[in-house]
């Protein structure tokens, strides 16, 4: 456990954040299942303020290439069910937010691509990547993919906001959609 980790469970009462960290395995996974974990308003407020404080003092992130991008999401590998996770990122490519957008059933998720780009706009960025896993471990991608990425890039260009990648995660490999040149034209 690392000094932020230290310093996000002072906020709760001794034995709670340990019980907390054995319930759901790391800080990054509790913050992400906050709703679900077994604590007060209050205790869920003093965490949701400490990660985001721990977030803007993390230093940024750079991404230069599509292995960047995964290292940061590779967490999803894991998931018994597809995820959609959404970087948002500056003019420098420093991620701004890791926004987890959609979450599906075994093999799929309904995308409304609309909604791929709000975080992007609350965080004011100029780019994004677009990441989903696919829960058979097996990345490539599906004729539903490119589509979508499709779909996606073009949104994009009308909202004056660069889609960078499309990624797609399986166990310990994934696919750049763009290296593949599918979906971006």
């Amino acid at each position: 456990m690392d000094n932020h980790e230290h310093l996000d469970l002072l906020l709760l009462r001794p034995g709670l954040g340990l019980r907390l960290l054995e319930q759901w395995g790391d800080i990054p996974t509790l913050a992400q299942n906050l709703d679900a974990a077994d604590l007060t308003d209050k205790q869920r407020a003093r965490l949701r303020a400490a990660f985001t404080l721990r977030f803007l003092c993390e230093p940024r992130r750079k991404i230069s290439s599509p292995a960047d991008a995964y290292h940061y999401v590779q967490d999803l590998q894991t998931e018994p069910q597809e995820h959609l996770v959404v970087l948002t990122l500056n003019t420098r490519n420093d991620i701004l937010h890791r926004a987890d957008v959609y979450k599906g059933s075994l093999n799929t998720s309904l995308i409304r691509v609309a909604e791929i780009f709000r975080p992007a706009i609350v965080h004011n960025a100029a780019a994004i990547i677009v990441v989903h896993n696919h829960p058979s471990g097996d990345p490539s991608p599906s004729p539903e993919d490119v589509a979508v990425t499709r779909a996606i890039v073009e949104m994009g260009k009308g909202l004056d906001i660069d889609v960078l990648d499309h990624l797609i995660v399986g166990y310990s490999r994934f696919v750049s959609l763009k290296e593949r040149g599918l979906g971006f034209s």
